[in-house]
């Protein structure tokens, strides 16, 4: 083994492999060869030689992960040399707390497709024929006095609390349901309201 470096930096191994920090390339890991796996520059495992995960580099510098000889222990599960499954425990990026959940990310997240399992309810239950629909002059005065649609979590929770995605989905759903149910019932008042006119017009006419 062999510790040394110059003015600003430090050195643990030696020229061909292991740990150097620099002022101009922060920590830096290097290994002889960049496919022997047993000198991976990240191990994990009882060991760290049967059974571990290693974290390597390919010739092309990618990051690699992949295992020795015997299977990972828990909570690794590996499949292949490429993906790596948690048995058990929570996952947090950037940050140390996951408030329950077992994936929890500070910052943003980039991706295709969201999917959602299981949804907790969908709103087609709004044009079920005893669905209660809110009258309007209701909903306006409850707007007026609480500044946001009933059963939707006002501006202040959300801050507070954040949402679900499969909530908060479902809520828009049914008020769009609703809201098509208002436009539908306008609709039927205006008809109404036109096969009066047209009565009235008849009898106008007849005069």
């Amino acid at each position: 083994s062999w510790i040394g470096g110059g003015a600003g930096s430090l050195a643990l191994g030696n020229e061909f492999h292991g740990i150097s920090a620099m002022k101009d390339r922060g920590l830096f890991f290097r290994t002889q060869s960049s496919y022997n796996f047993n000198e991976g520059f990240l191990k994990y495992g009882m060991d760290a030689r049967e059974g571990s995960v290693l974290l390597c580099a390919d010739s092309e510098g990618t990051a690699v992960w992949t295992q020795l000889e015997l299977p990972a222990p828990s909570p690794w599960l590996t499949s292949g040399t490429s993906d790596i499954y948690f048995s058990a425990g929570k996952v947090g990026i950037g940050t140390i707390n996951t408030y329950g959940y077992e994936l929890a990310v500070l910052g943003k997240i980039l991706a295709d497709e969201v999917m959602i399992k299981h949804p907790v309810d969908w709103g087609d239950y709004v044009f079920k024929p005893d669905y209660n629909l809110m009258p309007l002059y209701e909903l306006s005065l409850f707007i007026k006095k609480n500044q946001h649609l009933p059963n939707v979590p006002s501006e202040k929770e959300v801050m507070e609390n954040g949402y679900g995605l499969a909530e908060m989905n479902e809520i828009l759903l049914k008020k769009v349901e609703e809201l098509t149910l208002y436009i539908l019932e306008q609709q039927k008042a205006l008809e109404t309201q036109q096969a009066e006119l047209n009565v009235i017009k008849d009898q106008l006419k007849k005069k």
